[in-house]
């Protein structure tokens, strides 16, 4: 609870001041648990400054603690693959709704117990909302609920929210002025009539929606985030199984609004084209007021992107370094030439050590069909350079972008191949979208694009080339490529159950040849991968590969290769076929050769040695003579 003293401006004295005044800010499931909210505690910091006694309370991180203690499995309904439990109304009821309801009820009865004129809900996990929202109007009509948060856009959930006559508001953008706003109208006596920024359900179930708000022309004018009612040791390092370790870790604003125009995202819309940015010295005092009040460790930028001028980062930089502040600090950041390695190095001294890009694709034509203004040249130098800072880089990628064929999307997988070094881990992974109000959204009909039932994320084309199906398809091919990649030594748990040889060879020769190399590769199974390999030394699929450059694929196939399990039934006209395919990298023909002497095949270990002109006679000979050895009936 936090409020900043009586404000009494006005001459009617029956008109309460804004310190007897209670609201409360409230951000249910479904969020992150390693930091604080930051969309609750920036507008609750705003409407403390004008007075008003606010409570916030973080329904987010209690549920997470809660369900855990509970059964410790539960702490995967937090993770990113079950987000349609939480957003889709049959999926919330079936499998959340009773779960949840014991601490909606409690929560509900708490945010009453403050006696608030005023509650507002963060539309964080949207069907949790409106469950709150339901048992607080169930034990009080006269409350002004008020949603909020990125999710209230109308073309996203913000009409259905309001529609759902639950809330007298739905606040649409920039929160801060709109929802003092509405304070300073419910405590005069106003009724809900739209202002700016804002949705409004009639009695008559019609929408009225306002004007824009005005955007804040000094972000540095905003007060620090309000986190006088939030328990930092309640935030936690994400998946981990309890007992929880406290993360130590928090988020920062330092800009709103993107520089970047992607067709697919809608954040260019909801910040109308524009960014603002704080001043250097603006964040480094919030930095700073972060470390010494709360003693943390990590810091989270929650920009869209930290480099949208970087000048200003640099200067940043400076800022932090200057100050001597010692932060873990991590950002999202656009491909830009301007990223040179003095600034990279600059980054890694101020403390910065994770940095994500979204790269999204790696073919040209998807790429500039998004709205992106590089190639993929450009992103592997720019991840070269980061590397070389000692940085970790990340990146996102778009699966079925309605530009991409399967050309494209083998592109993409060749790019993680061939730059997993400068990588930190697997690549975030996400199917194309069709989000209402978005670029992409607008111009469908360019691309031939059909959307049953308005499912923005089961679109497709008319002519048949891009579908879910085919999306989930290719999603699941890099998917487990990237964990091939990046998780060589270790399995997924839940591989699949192993199938009966009919379906496999029925699955797998469908399959175009690239497709069977990333299956070869990246198969959770060792008899998946050897089929794989075994139909791509076939010489009808090897006809087939006629037309694309063999080096793109070399990396897969290696990797393919270097697992004993996946050249179990494979002959040495087969083996020998592949071979020739690998790359003119001589390591690459080692592994494959000591895997044959590994698995007791000193012929075909001795054919393929004899023809690997790659690699060195002193290789040669220390393969040669360990050969000699394994195969030799009395090693000794």
């Amino acid at each position: 609870m936090f409020c900043c003293g009586i404000v009494r401006s006005m001459d009617d004295e029956k008109i309460a001041a804004p310190a007897d005044f209670p609201v409360v800010l409230v951000a249910p499931p479904v969020w992150a648990v390693k930091t604080p909210p930051l969309t609750v505690t920036l507008v609750g910091a705003y409407a403390a400054s004008k007075g008003y006694d606010v409570n916030i309370i973080d329904l987010n991180i209690r549920l997470y603690h809660e369900l855990a203690s509970r059964n410790k499995d539960n702490i995967r309904l937090w993770h990113l693959s079950n987000l349609s439990l939480w957003y889709e109304e049959d999926e919330y009821k079936e499998n959340l709704y009773d779960l949840l309801n014991p601490a909606m009820e409690k929560c509900s009865e708490e945010i009453l117990s403050h006696e608030p004129k005023v509650v507002g809900i963060t539309l964080n996990g949207i069907r949790s909302a409106l469950h709150l929202a339901r048992e607080i109007r169930k034990r009080n009509t006269d409350v002004w609920l008020v949603a909020g948060g990125q999710y209230a856009q109308p073309m996203i959930w913000g009409e259905m929210v309001a529609l759902s006559g639950l809330f007298q508001y739905v606040v649409v953008g920039e929160g801060e002025l709109t929802f003092y706003e509405i304070l300073e109208r419910c405590r005069k006596g106003l009724p809900p009539e739209p202002i700016k920024g804002t949705i409004v359900h009639n009695d008559k179930d019609y929408l009225k929606i306002g004007e824009p708000r005005e955007l804040i022309s000094d972000l540095d004018s905003l007060p620090f985030p309000l986190y006088d009612d939030i328990d930092p040791e309640m935030y936690v390092v994400e998946y981990e199984e309890p007992p929880f370790v406290p993360s130590r870790a928090f988020s920062i604003l330092s800009s709103r609004g993107c520089i970047n125009r992607c067709d697919f995202c809608i954040q260019h819309v909801i910040w109308r084209d524009r960014i603002r940015l704080r001043s250097p010295k603006s964040v480094a005092d919030e930095i700073e007021w972060l470390v010494k009040r709360f003693g943390i460790e990590e810091l989270n930028f929650n920009d869209l992107l930290i480099n949208p001028s970087p000048k200003r980062l640099e200067a940043l930089t400076s800022e932090i370094i200057g100050r001597g502040l010692k932060v873990v600090l991590n950002g999202d950041m656009t491909i830009d030439d301007r990223l040179d390695q003095a600034l990279a190095g600059k980054l890694r001294a101020a403390g910065f050590r994770n940095v994500m890009f979204g790269i999204e694709s790696a073919s040209r034509k998807v790429i500039h069909a998004m709205g992106k203004h590089y190639d993929s040249g450009q992103a592997e130098n720019v991840l070269k350079r980061v590397n070389k800072a000692g940085l970790k880089a990340w990146c996102s990628l778009i699966v079925g972008h309605p530009a991409e064929d399967e050309e494209n999307f083998i592109e993409t997988m060749d790019f993680l191949c061939r730059n997993r070094h400068l990588m930190g881990g697997p690549p975030g992974l996400s199917l194309c979208v069709m989000f209402r109000g978005s670029r992409l959204w607008l111009e469908r009909g360019k691309y031939g694009i059909d959307m049953p039932k308005d499912d923005a994320a089961g679109w497709l084309k008319r002519d048949g080339s891009n579908d879910y199906k085919t999306r989930s398809r290719r999603a699941s091919l890099v998917g487990d490529l990237a964990f091939g990649l990046f998780q060589k030594d270790a399995w997924l748990a839940n591989s699949p159950k192993v199938m009966n040889q009919a379906d496999l060879g029925a699955r797998l020769e469908k399959l175009s040849p690239p497709m069977l190399l990333a299956e070869a590769a990246a198969a959770r199974q060792p008899h998946v991968s050897a089929s794989a390999l075994k139909l791509l030394a076939s010489k009808k699929r090897r006809d087939m590969l006629s037309g694309l450059e063999l080096s793109k694929y070399g990396d897969l196939l290696a990797h393919a290769m270097s697992r004993p399990g996946n050249l179990e039934g494979l002959s040495l006209s087969e083996i020998m076929a592949l071979a020739t395919e690998l790359p003119k990298d001589a390591e690459k023909k080692e592994t494959v050769v000591t895997v044959l002497i590994d698995m007791g095949r000193y012929e075909q270990a001795r054919t393929l040695l004899e023809t690997c002109r790659p690699i060195s006679d002193p290789k040669r000979k220390k393969l040669f003579s360990m050969l000699t050895r394994a195969s030799s009936p009395h090693p000794g």
